[in-house]
């Protein structure tokens, strides 16, 4: 048996009824599974990076009943969206929202909901959302696209739920004991990702690229100035663009994530599991039916680092609306027609990536650097309320700094304090990881983009020992309970 690629997770699944299947004879299918994992504007890319993924999926002839949608679905109508029911994943790009199911929105967009639909639990999604699962089989493949925020051994959902690398693995074990599928691809745009997977087996044959290591974030990409919001994740539009140009060509998983490394050059992209898998062709998890590709713009050098790119041409498309014929997946989504509206912030019509658009900018920082970005472009009389929206976010930063730096002081002194903060320490205590995360915000408020990033200091404390008690008393002391959930919101 071939080597892991890299080894990473491991705990006992919670509230999930695996559904074992009879296994026959029969034809290998594909299923896929599309997660966007946060909510509120500012996050704007994330929901357009999947709904992308899914218009490319029904391009290359996917099923909508095999294809399952996750996304909170507050974007699209959001009322700081200047064009509503209009999402972009690329400037001046087509407009990705129209025909994409709303299988699982708002509360029901869960860690638990989503295990229930990798492993077919119809049952436990009786009258939650679609009901939509998957219904795979010992020779089938999976295609799982996960996009949103993530810390050591964890990815988050809204309302401050955690998908554990325990829980995941401890799935995908089940699934492979229970013949529920050949083979399962996950891609995954998300802080710290690699920490989800350091531990996973060789043997399950499961692959795993993730847009960061254990320790990086992950990075915005595409400003566009009419929206004022970040269109994409460098890692996501990064794959997705390589399958346009390359789907159908004979190009495969590692080569693809060779590609996509190269582009996401401010994170180390990496991969983990089953390295038999990555010789498949991507064609194999990302095309339904043979020899369909998606729409493909006319670029020149479509290999050229998007850091470098200055021009490539304009979409005139976008992709079909709700309400065609469930059966006829030939033409439906796959259709295009001409729309030129929609602004597309800065340059000319064809000046797509231009600098500017094209910069990168870490997950923790979107929030700041958007305002930033509107201060930019603000009109005279508006940029003192943006000037003071800069100051309360800077205050809110200082306050998080503060917290954390004292609660790890307390804990372990002030001379070890910098050293636990900066250690690299592989997650293995799951047990005080989770204890803490599900209770330490009733302490201290909700964790936000840019706190999240201490997540790593709570899990150096567990991983030296530091008990989830101890860390959760000295956390309300530090906060002060009274004042914490509406001005510390770490």
């Amino acid at each position: 048996m071939a080597g892991p690629l890299v080894r990473g997770c491991h705990v006992v699944l919670v509230g999930v009824v695996l559904v074992a299947y009879v296994v026959g004879v029969v034809a290998a299918d594909k299923w896929a599974i599309l997660v966007s994992a946060s909510t509120s504007y500012k996050n704007y890319r994330h929901q357009a990076d999947v709904c992308h993924a899914y218009q490319l999926l029904r391009q290359t002839g996917f099923p909508k009943d095999h294809v399952v949608v996750f996304m909170y679905d507050d974007i699209a109508y959001n009322k700081h969206n200047p064009f509503k029911g209009d999402l972009r994943n690329e400037i001046k790009g087509p407009n990705v929202y129209h025909g994409v199911p709303k299988d699982y929105n708002g509360e029901n967009v869960t860690a638990i909901n989503f295990l229930n639909v990798l492993v077919g639990n119809h049952a436990a999604l009786k009258d939650v959302g679609s009901g939509k699962v998957l219904h795979s089989k010992a020779n089938d493949d999976i295609f799982v696209f996960y996009v949103g925020h993530g810390a050591p051994g964890l990815l988050k959902f809204p309302h401050s739920r955690y998908l554990y690398a325990t829980d995941l693995e401890d799935t995908l074990r089940l699934m492979k004991e229970h013949g529920q599928y050949r083979r399962i691809i996950f891609y995954i745009e998300a802080c710290e990702a690699g920490s989800m997977f350091e531990d996973l087996p060789s043997n399950l044959d499961v692959y795993v690229s993730t847009a960061s290591n254990a320790f990086e974030p992950s990075y915005a990409t595409f400003y566009d100035y009419d929206r004022k919001a970040y269109l994409a994740d460098l890692y996501a539009i990064s794959w997705m663009k390589d399958t346009v140009v390359n789907l159908g060509k004979g190009e495969t998983v590692e080569d693809q994530f060779q590609f996509v490394r190269d582009q996401t050059t401010k994170s180390t992209v990496c991969q983990f599991g089953d390295p038999s898998v990555s010789h498949a062709l991507i064609d194999e998890f990302l095309a339904y039916k043979t020899g369909v590709v998606p729409h493909r713009p006319r670029t020149k050098k479509p290999r050229i680092p998007w850091a470098r790119i200055q021009r490539i041409p304009t979409s005139r498309h976008r992709y079909g609306e709700e309400g065609e014929d469930e059966d006829d997946d030939d033409d439906d989504d796959e259709e295009y027609e001409g729309r030129g509206g929609g602004g597309g912030g800065g340059g000319g019509e064809e000046e797509l990536l231009q600098e500017g658009n094209a910069e990168t900018v870490a997950s923790h920082d979107v929030d700041l650097m958007l305002l930033k970005k509107e201060l930019d472009h603000a009109a005279p009389h508006d940029k003192p309320r943006i000037h003071n929206l800069i100051a309360q976010e800077n205050a809110l930063r200082a306050k998080v700094d503060h917290v954390f730096h004292t609660l790890v002081a307390f804990l372990v002194g002030e001379e070890e304090k910098e050293g636990l903060m900066k250690a690299k320490h592989k997650i293995q205590n799951y047990e005080c990881l989770k204890n803490v995360m599900e209770n330490i915000e009733k302490r201290c408020g909700a964790f936000t983009e840019y706190s999240m990033k201490y997540i790593r200091a709570l899990a150096n404390l567990c991983e030296v020992g530091v008990t989830h008690d101890a860390i959760l008393v000295t956390a309300a002391r530090v906060c002060d309970v009274q004042q914490a959930v509406q001005e510390i919101n770490i």
